[in-house]
């Protein structure tokens, strides 16, 4: 092991400690998005929030300078002062070729030019999603707006060549910054855009302290030796992640056992990496308690009950998303969830469920979402008997 290693942990962990005891108040972490619980919610909170700062009106008072900002970051073929920009734009039915709805539409009136951006924050690709958004905007630039940049899936669109893939981690992140110095003389909008900028950088699994970002950064260019050892940190990220799902199965085993489930683990570092829970009843009403990541490597965790086979969903029993709803106070159906919902303080775990899974209180959470929709099923296989 390199001789480094140690003192460049020894010397993250001082700063850590003192730039807690530096930040004075607790209010210095609040964050107005993760306290009320919206900062994972694309249609309440990151849709409004885009197209607030994008119309020239706004409530923003900077003009069409956001939207410049905006055009000129991504060199998008609008005009700031003739562009309209639309939100929640609905396209009629959905079939296989036509309709849904939009998240947001720009449109320059004079050219005539589009673009449309389609965001996603945890929820998964549909089928034909951006096919049928090209198909209602023919010729339009269709941006497509995740986490990290990452490319739609093959189902959604046939053709990918206008589509402009960006991210909420750099591009969002810098488009904002480009905002914040645009209302340098408007201290409420500055704080909110960084606010804004924080929760991404929480979503996105980035240091949101800058100063202690460069103090490490300091410490690891200090000489050859100690860029080395932090290398080799680097690489063993993995190994120390899967000796952590190590324990986060011992730990599934402790929650499943006295319930008399099972527990199967599927892919858990891939997309739609899942473990989950069921017992012979549930086997044979097709459904399990399943917890499922949207996107590789740990993220975007969802949880709920899910059909085992399509085909045999018939068999399940009725009203489960219903009592589901009540309990969590949230849920919805799609094709494979009779009932499902995002985990939002959990969707990105390196960020921070790893060190809860090995130190925390993971397990007791677990446990009682386990617990919870256990008796959800139970409730809804006792009426399905009757």
């Amino acid at each position: 092991m390199n001789p480094k290693i140690p003192d460049l942990l020894h010397t993250a962990t001082i700063l850590r400690f003192y730039e807690d005891k530096l930040s004075g108040s607790p209010g210095d972490r609040f964050n107005i998005f993760q306290l009320l619980g919206v900062g994972s919610r694309e249609v309440q909170t990151h849709n409004p929030y885009l197209v607030e700062f994008l119309k020239s009106k706004g409530m923003h008072s900077l003009g069409s300078r956001p939207l410049a900002a905006f055009i000129r970051r991504f060199d998008l073929p609008l005009n700031p002062q003739t562009t309209r920009v639309d939100s929640e734009v609905h396209i009629g039915p959905v079939t296989d070729e036509t309709g849904g709805r939009l998240d947001i539409l720009l449109t320059d009136t004079v050219s005539r030019r589009q673009v449309a951006i389609e965001s996603k924050i945890f929820a998964g690709d549909q089928k034909n999603q951006l096919q049928r958004y090209q198909n209602a905007f023919p010729g339009a630039l269709i941006i497509y707006l995740t986490l990290d940049r990452r490319d739609p899936h093959e189902f959604t669109i046939r053709d990918s060549s206008k589509i402009l893939c960006l991210s909420y981690a750099e591009d969002i992140i810098a488009w904002q910054e480009d905002c914040r110095r645009e209302a340098a003389g408007a201290p409420l909008v500055r704080e909110t855009i960084t606010q804004y900028i924080n929760l991404l950088k929480h979503l996105t699994n980035q240091n949101t302290n800058t100063r202690m970002n460069s103090q490490i950064i300091e410490t690891v260019l200090k000489d050859k030796t100690s860029f080395a050892a932090f290398n080799e940190l680097v690489n063993a990220q993995n190994a120390v992640h899967a000796a952590v799902i190590v324990r986060l199965r011992a730990q599934c085993e402790a929650i499943a056992t006295p319930l008399g489930l099972i527990v199967e683990f599927s892919n858990i570092a891939g997309r739609y990496g899942s473990f989950s829970f069921h017992d012979e009843a549930m086997i044979a009403q097709s459904i399990s308690i399943n917890f499922q990541f949207q996107t590789p490597y740990y993220r975007d965790l969802n949880f709920g009950i899910c059909y085992l086979d399509l085909e045999k969903r018939d068999l399940a029993p009725a009203g489960i998303c219903e009592e589901f709803r009540k309990v969590f106070n949230d849920g919805q159906k799609e094709d494979w969830w009779p009932a499902i919902m995002a985990w939002p303080n959990r969707n990105n775990w390196v960020n921070d469920t790893f060190g809860d899974i090995a130190f925390g209180s993971f397990q007791s959470e677990l446990a009682d979402k386990v617990t919870k929709m256990l008796t959800i099923v139970r409730a809804s296989q006792a009426r399905h008997v009757q």
